[in-house]
């Protein structure tokens, strides 16, 4: 009943909605493909922690999937350097099909551990210490 469920994981997607701020702590590949309508995909990992109305990160770690390719693309290029970030899932026109739209990673700013991260009404980003 719940096989497909258990390959694919805790959907990135439909974690977070559009333009949602959360904390990227890390992102690997999977070991797996998912065979999908447009045949086998790569799985990329990512290790998310949600974003209060503070700035700050709370709750517990989440590992998500993904099998967008954008997000795949980045996954596969990321280094420990690039973490933790802020970050927020974008919809935007995909440059493969027209009439599309694609899933991205938008970065949005490093994320300091202890301190709050705050995205502003205009979508600037700035630091708030505890």
């Amino acid at each position: 009943m719940f096989d497909r469920d258990k390959e694919y994981g805790t959907n990135l997607a439909g974690t977070f909605a559009d333009g949602e701020p959360f904390v990227l702590l890390g992102a690997k590949m999977a070991d797996r493909t998912i065979d999908t309508a447009f045949g086998e995909a790569d799985v990329a990992e990512l290790l998310v922690q949600r974003v209060g109305p503070d700035g700050f990160a709370r709750g517990n770690e989440i590992t998500c999937t993904t099998v967008a390719s954008a997000i795949v693309a980045k996954v596969r290029e990321a280094d420990d350097g690039d973490f933790p970030a802020l970050v927020e899932l974008r919809h935007v026109p995909s440059k493969k099909n027209r009439g599309v739209s694609a899933l991205v990673l938008q970065f949005l700013s490093p994320y300091y551990p202890g301190d709050a991260t705050v995205v502003t009404s205009d979508g600037d980003t700035r630091r708030v210490a505890p």
